[in-house]
């Protein structure tokens, strides 16, 4: 069928929606230019593989190894990359509105869109989802933080000045998730949305 082909390790069928977990597929795997919507590649060893230029747009990398792969222009929208192994991992030019991260530890040397960093565990930039997050104490100062999912996440303690949060959802957090927050010059437009009632954003604070 239209996107499906056999690999050149292992023989295996690859394509949207194909369960590749727990295989490995290291250094002479070729994914690049492909589309893989949907394929599960959770706890997959994918180190030194060509990745680039392919849809991986809704795949799962949980608890993957993917250190030094080439992700570059690759579409990565809800991807979830956590726990995932990224040590030297080129991430340039991808797409990562709606990616999912958290708990990510090896992360030297991986390279991220401009805009994005590396924080906590976490791939922080526009568009992300941080649904649940665990953000306590993270500096996220000067970061263009337009459209990220924050609901549900705790946020206390973290450093948000001179962010642009505009777009933004923070449904379901709490006001304690918000004790110690640090913000000031803080723009947004439209401004975000699911504040709880005692938590008021105004002035850029």
């Amino acid at each position: 069928p239209t996107y499906y082909f056999i690999s050149s390790t292992g023989g295996y069928i690859l394509g949207p929606r194909i369960n590749f977990s727990s295989k490995t597929y290291n250094s002479t795997s070729d994914f690049s230019s492909r589309t893989l919507t949907g394929a599960n590649f959770n706890s997959t060893s994918l180190q030194s593989s060509s990745l680039n230029n392919s849809d991986f747009s809704g795949c799962e990398f949980i608890s993957s190894s993917l250190q030094n792969s080439n992700f570059t222009s690759s579409n990565l929208t809800n991807a979830n990359f956590k726990l995932a192994t990224l040590t030297n991992t080129n991430f340039t030019s991808c797409t990562l509105a709606g990616l999912i991260s958290g708990g990510i530890t090896a992360y030297s040397g991986v390279v991220l869109p401009s805009g994005y960093k590396m924080i906590g565990g976490y791939i922080i930039g526009s568009g992300v989802n941080l649904f649940s997050g665990n953000l306590r104490t993270l500096d996220m100062s000067g970061m263009n933080l337009t459209n990220v999912n924050f609901n549900s996440a705790d946020l206390s303690g973290a450093v948000l000045t001179n962010t642009n949060l505009s777009g933004a959802s923070f449904t379901n957090t709490t006001a304690s998730s918000f004790f110690g927050v640090v913000s000031g010059g803080i723009t947004a437009s439209p401004v975000p949305t699911g504040f709880p009632s005692t938590v008021i954003f105004g002035g850029g604070y």
